[in-house]
């Protein structure tokens, strides 16, 4: 190998590492959790208070923990049961899905921006 070799293979080390620091960074922590069912929002609860949640809906059962900051399933009647092996959730934008019950957990930001868009 060359000089200008392992050169090259150093710079494109470094350039992954910050890059990879750059998205760690990016991570912006949720303030709250939507429970949607079916398309609708039944409830939002917020990921700094520790609470356990159990939805039920024609005979579908869900139950929704949040401690420690994250929101987990911990408990789903679906004959998968996917949703409970998922990690605990935390930041915006991540969700846990339930398909075969129609649940979803999304987390969202703590100040979100009171309008998208101002038209005059």
């Amino acid at each position: 190998m060359k000089k200008a070799d392992i050169a090259l293979m150093i710079a494109f080390t470094a350039t992954a590492a910050l890059g990879l620091w750059y998205l760690a960074e990016l991570r912006v922590g949720g303030g709250y959790a939507d429970i949607i069912r079916r398309g609708s929002v039944v409830q939002t609860l917020e990921l700094s208070m520790d609470t356990v949640l159990t939805v039920t809906d024609d005979g579908l059962l869900n139950v929704i923990q949040i401690s420690g900051g994250a929101a987990e399933m911990i408990g789903a009647n679906c004959p998968d049961s996917h949703c409970i092996h998922q990690r605990p959730i935390m930041y915006t934008g991540q969700t846990i899905v339930c398909l075969p019950n129609r649940l979803v957990i999304q987390i969202r930001a703590a100040a979100e921006a009171e309008h998208d868009v101002i038209l005059r």
